[in-house]
């Protein structure tokens, strides 16, 4: 017990630092939504998600929990559960429904999660193993947000300032501030993702 009661502390520590980075670069999470707890999956897979416990809505605080995968829950494996933090920590900046993500908010959350310069030395390690396993569909929607990097931040920051949600931003919006980057690109980041 005492392990895990650790497990959960290092956790929400880590979802803590990551808020911070996050909203360093794209700018507040919406105050709608606070973070609930981070516990083990749900889902049939077992794979990580986020789940609204209160259900999704907008009349005030909305709680939203992170669950991390089966097997790194079920193994306290610190390593593989930073790094799935950190990719559904992306998600609070604006949070969706499960399946209502765009390639782009999904690519930043790949992107967001295979940075070595936002993990410590044990989850750099890590990365490196497990960006062989992750969906062709998170790899393909990471390759294209990496294309528009660095502008990419400072564009989303911008545009969500000024009250559109990640998921709800345009190609219209985005081309202005990516002269460099290809049409196809652009429109391609800003389709509901396709999970195949």
């Amino acid at each position: 017990m005492h392990d895990r009661v650790k497990f959960i502390l290092f956790l929400n520590q880590q979802a803590k630092t990551y808020r911070e980075s996050l909203e360093s670069m794209f700018g507040q999470c919406d105050q709608r939504f606070v973070l609930g707890s981070i516990k083990e999956s749900i889902r049939k897979d077992g794979k990580p998600h986020t789940q609204y416990p209160n259900e999704f809505h907008f009349k005030g605080d909305c709680q939203v929990d992170i669950h991390i995968g089966k097997d790194a829950w079920q193994n306290c494996d610190y390593d593989r559960a930073t790094w799935q933090l950190a990719h559904e920590s992306v998600h609070l900046l604006d949070p969706v429904k499960e399946g209502k993500a765009t390639s782009l908010e999904e690519g930043l959350a790949a992107w967001f999660q295979n940075e070595p310069k936002f993990h410590s030395n044990r989850v750099r390690k890590y990365i490196k193993q497990s960006i062989k396993d992750s969906p062709d569909c998170y790899d393909k929607a990471e390759e294209l947000v990496r294309r528009c990097m660095p502008q990419l931040t400072s564009v989303v920051k911008k545009i969500r300032s000024s009250g559109v949600r990640i998921q709800k931003i345009t190609a219209g919006e985005l081309a202005p501030y990516l002269p460099n980057v290809d049409k196809e690109t652009i429109e391609h980041l800003c389709r509901k993702m396709d999970y195949t």
